[in-house]
Formats: C-alpha cells, structure tokens, sequence
C-alpha cells in the first residue's frame, strides 16, 4: 500500500500490486521541419525521457506517470486529452502538472488503477511547446504485468503457524454464528487459536438495565473456547460506543465511578483466569476534537469523569484480575498521513503518561483496520512508531485486522491480489517488531465481515476483507498471512 513516486523510487517493492515489464512499442518518428543538426530537428518536440522506463519498474495502486520534454513545454496544451492512460477498464482520468525547470509533465490518477493486466499511456500531438511546436507523431508506450506471487509451503493452520514463531492467531467471532453455522464453526477453530467476542462482552449486550448483568453470550463463547482449546479474550470494558439504552439517562458525575468500577470488577472478576487479555479502554485518542492531549472529549466517560477514567479502568481490572494482559486498543495508526502522525503522537503520550503514573497498563491494541485502495503506506514510520511502543516496556498485539477493498475493482482476481498484498506487506513490517505477540482478524471469513453492513462495497459487491471466503476457502489473503508469519522470527 506504500505510494510510490516512479520519478524517484524505480525498481522499488510496491505493496499491493504486480510487477511491471516495461515495453516500448513505438518510437517517435522525428520529421525534420527546416534546418537541423542536434538531438532534435528544428521545429520539432521530442520526449527525451519518460518514467516508469525501468524494466524492472513497479506499479503502485495510484501511481505517476512523467514525460520530459526536449523544449519548455506550454502548460495550457497539457491536459488529460494529451496525456492520455488507458487500461483494460477504459481511459484513467487524471490532472497533468508541468515543471518548466525540468521540463517534465506528470500525470497523477484522479482515482486508483490496478494494471494486472498490462495499461499503455500516450503523449498526443496536442502538447505543444511555448514556440509552438508539436510531437511529429504520437508517443506511446505500453506495459505487461504478471500478478504478484503469493504461493505457500504446506498446508498449516493459521493458528500453528503462529504458535511455531511463538506468537497467537485469533480472530473475532459472534456466537450465533458458531452456533447455528457449523461449517463455519468448524473452519473457524480449524484456524483460530484465541476467540474475540465480536459483542458480547460489551455494555449493550452485558447490561439490559443498570442493575443486572447478562452473560449468556460470553459463557457460550468461552465454553467455545475451552472445548476447542484455544484461548479467550475479553472485547472491550470502556468504550464510548455499545453503551446500553439506559446509559445516556442514568449516568451522573455523581455515580459514574462507581458503576464502572463495578461493572468492570463484575466481568472481569467473572472471568479472571480464563482471560488472557482483555481491551480495558478502546478508542480514547481522537486528535480532532482539539481535546487535551488529543483525548476524545466527545466520550461520555471522559464527560462524566474527565481523563480519569481511563486509569480507573484499568486499576479496576488489574484488582479483579492480576493475570490478564490488560490493553489499551485504538485504531487509525497504520497509515503515513498527516493525521495518523499526530494520532501516533497522541498514544505514545497517553501511554507514556499511563506508565509514569503507575497505571497497570501492559500492551497496545493496534486495530489495524486497512484498506486495499490506501496508497499511504510507510514501513520506516509503523516501524519507529511500534519500537516507541516497545522501549515503554509494552506488548504489542495486532486486534481488528483486515483489509477493506471499498474502491477496487469488481474483478475478484485483482481484488484479491491487492488485499493479499496489503496482508503481506503490512505483517511482514509489524511482525519485525520483537513487542508483536499476537495477531488477531476482526472476523474469519467474509461470510460475516462487519464491513458488509457498516462499509459495504458501493457497486454492492460481496466485499472480500478476510482470510476465508464466503463458503470457508482460504483466500489470497491467508496466504499472504502464512508467508509473513512464517517469514517472521521465533519469539
């Protein structure tokens, strides 16, 4: 998912698609128009240099493309209709930018383009330079593709893989889907070696009124757990969303401490042994709320109790359960944008200010919520963000992996090459880490992915996020998985 500029990083791994063999099908046929002598007939423009012109070059999702010129070219004449990108899915639409200082006209895609099979791009006879000469002819020049490899070794569960390296696979499930589909059921504990309630251990689903507690999911879930042997982890305690209808109503500064240390105590001490983590507080940070320290104001905990709740919460859950692993977990810290730069901050802040303070904090959750279509993709930057991670003496757990492919075509072969792509590439940077101990989808097969109903494709596709598909296969996407764990190091 790393963008990647061809005018500078030629012969560079791109992340999500194939690689590309450059091949120049038509030379310019350069017409003397009076006088001469030179590289260039008098009279006459001709394209000195264009870029991808590598044959080794490589395509990003959303790529370049740049021509230099012999002579200081007109920028008005300089347009989609003289620079023209096609593919087997029709014409690209894009903007066209000109440097007179290198003399060099980029094309930039308004939108993605995913070139599998091969793309061309054309400079037309209307670029004209300032004097007002033109190409003596069209300049094109095409490129093949061949698909990225995802090819596995042996046929090893996901859930063995893992714990050959030392680390834990897992992945979130719902209980009815485990028990009234046993397909799926079968295919899941095939795979997963740590059960994620999808919402059962949520305060919807937990508290039906502020006196009673429901736990008919999370027992069901556990016993799930124990019967296929695989470990269990508690989804979420404190979280600003999944409050029950009473909430809003109910809750006061007055009796908000109170109710969540109990409800905290309750579940948690329900469970305690039989946990091996739990996400204590889920989604504080929200940098645009301009709150202190980037926390999310909007809360209705940090409403009702300020920035305390979150080290409330988190003693709570140590006192009810010294042996869990307790996590702070929150999203949108994968990408190298403006906005996940300050988020990144924001946390490293938060965690280093829980740690002086003695709070009982011991990992961080990074969702991990991707997208097939991202360009902005920076290995260096998740890396240094995850080693600041780690020099606070935290673990590190990847919790709601997948990878969206809202914006990529139909066509199910590029679709699946792009998101396995985003599989590898983003695993094999985070599994770098020595911190990263445990890798867990936010789902198992794309039968019931979340994102069919919160993020559904716009051309109403079955979306394809998941390590299996609709009927329990493995994907593209599970490979891309196997290779980068078993690429990885052992714990």
């Amino acid at each position: 998912m790393r963008r990647e500029n061809w005018t500078k990083n030629l012969g560079t791994t791109c992340s999500n698609i194939c690689r590309i063999t450059l091949v120049i099908l038509l030379f310019i046929n350069l017409a003397a128009c009076g006088g001469g002598g030179g590289a260039s007939p008098a009279g006459v423009i001709s394209v000195a240099g264009i870029t991808p012109s590598s044959s080794t070059a490589q395509v990003a999702v959303s790529a370049t493309i740049s021509a230099t010129f012999s002579s200081d070219m007109d920028p008005a004449t300089l347009s989609s209709s003289t620079f023209l990108i096609t593919s087997p899915y029709g014409t690209i639409p894009g903007t066209v930018s000109y440097s007179s200082a290198s003399k060099t006209a980029t094309f930039t895609p308004l939108t993605p383009f995913f070139p599998l099979t091969g793309f061309s791009a054309t400079i037309t006879t209307g670029a004209k330079d300032t004097a007002g000469r033109s190409l003596a002819s069209n300049f094109n020049w095409a490129f093949t593709t061949t698909q990225r490899d995802f090819t596995v070794l042996g046929n090893t569960a996901l859930r063995s893989g893992t714990g050959a390296k030392g680390l834990i696979y897992g992945g979130a499930a719902g209980m009815s889907a485990l028990e009234t589909d046993t397909l799926f059921a079968a295919a899941y504990a095939g795979e997963s070696g740590m059960l994620v309630p999808e919402s059962e251990l949520k305060w919807n689903a937990l508290r039906p009124t502020p006196d009673t507690f429901d736990f008919t999911g999370g027992d069901w879930l556990l016993s799930f757990a124990q019967a296929n042997n695989m470990l269990f982890r508690g989804h979420n305690l404190v979280w600003h969303q999944a409050l029950p209808s009473w909430f809003s109503s109910y809750m006061t500064p007055a009796n908000a401490e109170q109710m969540l240390v109990n409800h905290i105590s309750t579940v948690v001490g329900r469970y305690a042994g039989k946990v091996h983590s739990w996400d204590v507080v889920n989604e504080a940070i929200a940098p645009w709320e301009n709150g202190p320290d980037g926390l999310r104001t909007s809360s209705p905990w940090y409403q009702l109790l300020g920035d305390r709740y979150i080290d409330i919460a988190f003693r709570s859950a140590a006192a009810a359960d010294p042996n869990a692993l307790l996590v702070y977990n929150e999203s949108g810290l994968e990408y190298d944008t403006p906005e996940a730069d300050v988020k990144r901050a924001d946390v490293l802040n938060l965690l280093g200010k829980l740690k002086a303070a003695g709070t009982p904090v011991h990992a961080l959750g990074i969702e991990s919520h991707l997208r097939g279509a991202e360009t902005r993709f920076n290995p260096d930057k998740l890396r240094a963000f995850l080693n600041g991670v780690a020099s606070l003496g935290l673990k590190i757990m990847v919790t709601e992996l997948d990878v969206s492919d809202q914006n990529l075509p139909a066509d199910t072969t590029i679709r699946d090459q792009i998101v396995a792509g985003a599989y590898e590439d983003y695993l094999s940077t985070v599994l770098q880490e020595p911190a990263v101990i445990a890798v867990m989808t936010w789902g198992m097969s794309d039968k019931y992915s979340w994102l069919s109903s919160f993020k559904p494709r716009t051309d109403g596709l079955p979306v394809r996020p998941l390590p299996l598909d609709a009927t329990f296969n493995r994907m593209l996407a599970w490979n891309a998985m196997t290779r980068a764990i078993g690429a990885t190091f052992n714990r």
